[in-house]
C-alpha cells in the first residue's frame, strides 16, 4: 500500500514537471525559477536586517564598505577573525567597487543583488549542465530543483554580503560549464580570488574534463595551471608591496585565538553530523563517487579518480580546520555532476531516475542547517508566523489559566 501511494505521488508530481514545466522553448527558465523560488520559501534570507539599526552584519558590512573603498588597503582585522581571512577576496570587492557610492548600505545591496543574480544563473548552469549529461528534461529539472535544499544554492540568497563564498560557487561551476580555455582560465581566476578554498579543492576539476572533453584535456589543463601561477604570483606582489598585515592560513599557537586547524581538533565530535549538512541527500552522488573511483583502480583514469578523491579527503580537513565549515565542503560540489556523468554512463536510465529523486527528496525532507561553529538554521517563509501563532496561542492559554 505504502509503495502504491507513493507510486501514484510521484507519477503526478512528474505530470506536473512534465506538463508545466518541462514544456515550451523556455523550459529551462522556468526550471530556474522555480528553483529559485524554492529556495525563498525554504530558506528566506533575514531582509529585516537592512532596516535594522544593530543587526548581527554590521561588523562584516563595515568591513565589506571599507574594503571596497580600498582594495587594497593594509589589514589591521585580528588574526583568525572573517574579515582578516577574506583580505585576497578581491573579486567580490571589485565587482562592489563598480557602483561608486559613499554609503554602506546602498554597497551591501548592490552586493546582495549581484549575488542573487548569480544565484539565479547558478540554478540556469546546474540545469544547463544536469541536461547535457542525461538528455531528459525531467531527471535535469529534479537534479536541478534539487539544488534549491542544499546550502551550495541557499547561500547566493540567504547571504546578504556577508560570506562572499556564493562568487566563488558560481565561477567555479562557470569554469565547468564551458569548454573555452579562455573563460575556463577566467573564471577560475576569479573563483580562486573569491575564495583561497576555491583553489585548493579545485583538482576535482581535472576529473571532469577527463570525462567530458578529453579531446580538450591538454588546453584545459594548461589554462588551469596558468590561472593557478598567476594567482601565486599576483598574491605574493600584493602581499609583498600592497595588502600589508598579520601572516594568514599557517598553524599559529593555540593562544592567539586563530582558529586554523585548532578547529579540527576542538569540533572533532562535530564531524558525523556536520558532513551530512553540506550535501544532505545528495551525499549519495559522493558515495557513488567513491565506488566508481575503487572499481576505476585498472583503468587509465585512475590517476584522477585518485587525484579528485584525495581532494575531497583534503577539503573535508581543511573544512573542519576552520569554523565555517558547512560553506567550505561545499566547495566540492563538482563531484555531484562527476558522479551524475559516471552513473548517467554506467547504469539504467531507471536506476539514474531513482538515484536523483532519492536524494531529492531526502534533501527536501531534510531542513538546512550550516555549521559555522554552532548549527544554524536557514528558516523558511512559514517559520515566523507559525512560531508567533505558537506565542500567541500559549500566552492567552497561561492568562486565562491565571
Amino acid at each position: 500500500m505504502v509503495q502504491h501511494t507513493l507510486s501514484l505521488l510521484l507519477l503526478k508530481i512528474e505530470a506536473l514537471v512534465t506538463s508545466f514545466i518541462g514544456v515550451g522553448k523556455y523550459w529551462k527558465l522556468k526550471v530556474t525559477a522555480l528553483s529559485c523560488l524554492l529556495v525563498l520559501v525554504f530558506s528566506l534570507p533575514n531582509y529585516q536586517y537592512f532596516f535594522q539599526k544593530d543587526n548581527p552584519l554590521n561588523i562584516p558590512w563595515d568591513y565589506l564598505h571599507e574594503k571596497v573603498k580600498q582594495p587594497l588597503g593594509e589589514n589591521k582585522l585580528k588574526l583568525g577573525t572573517n574579515e582578516h581571512n577574506k583580505q585576497y577576496r578581491l573579486t567580490p570587492i571589485l565587482i562592489g567597487s563598480i557602483y561608486d557610492t559613499p554609503h554602506k548600505m546602498r554597497i551591501v545591496a548592490f552586493m546582495t543583488l549581484i549575488e542573487h543574480l548569480l544565484g539565479a544563473a547558478f540554478f540556469y548552469l546546474v540545469l544547463r549542465m544536469a541536461y547535457e549529461i542525461t538528455q531528459d528534461k525531467l531527471l535535469s529539472s529534479y537534479f536541478c530543483m534539487g539544488f534549491s535544499f542544499l546550502f551550495v544554492g541557499k547561500d547566493f540568497f540567504w547571504d546578504l554580503a556577508s560570506w562572499l563564498i556564493p562568487f566563488a560557487y558560481f565561477f567555479i561551476l562557470l569554469s565547468m560549464a564551458t569548454r573555452n580555455v579562455w573563460i575556463v582560465f577566467l573564471s577560475l581566476s576569479l573563483s580562486f580570488w573569491s575564495d583561497e578554498r576555491a583553489l585548493l579543492f579545485s583538482p576535482v576539476l581535472f576529473l571532469w574534463w577527463k570525462l567530458t572533453a578529453s579531446d580538450k584535456f591538454g588546453r584545459l589543463s594548461v589554462g588551469y595551471l596558468v590561472s593557478v601561477v598567476g594567482y601565486f604570483v599576483v598574491r605574493f606582489v600584493l602581499s609583498t608591496y600592497y595588502i600589508k598585515g598579520t601572516d594568514s592560513y599557517k598553524l599559529h599557537p593555540r593562544e592567539t585565538g586563530a582558529d586554523y586547524f585548532w578547529c579540527l581538533y576542538e569540533q572533532f565530535h562535530h564531524i558525523p553530523l556536520g558532513l551530512v549538512l553540506p550535501f544532505e541527500g545528495y551525499w549519495i552522488f559522493i558515495l557513488m563517487f567513491v565506488i566508481y573511483a575503487f572499481h576505476s583502480r585498472n583503468t587509465p583514469n585512475f590517476k584522477w579518480f585518485l587525484l579528485a578523491f584525495l581532494t575531497f579527503l583534503g577539503a573535508v580537513v581543511v573544512s573542519y580546520s576552520i569554523l565555517d565549515t558547512t560553506k567550505s565542503l561545499c566547495l566540492v560540489f563538482p563531484l555531484l555532476f562527476i558522479s551524475l556523468k559516471l552513473l548517467q554512463d554506467n547504469e539504467s536510465p531507471a536506476f539514474v531516475k531513482n538515484v536523483v529523486i532519492g536524494a531529492v527528496a531526502v534533501s527536501f525532507l531534510f531542513p538546512t542547517y550550516y555549521f559555522k561553529g554552532d548549527y544554524a538554521w536557514m528558516t523558511p517563509i512559514y517559520y515566523e508566523p507559525v512560531k508567533e501563532s505558537i506565542g500567541w496561542l500559549l500566552n492567552t492559554f497561561v492568562n486565562k489559566l491565571n
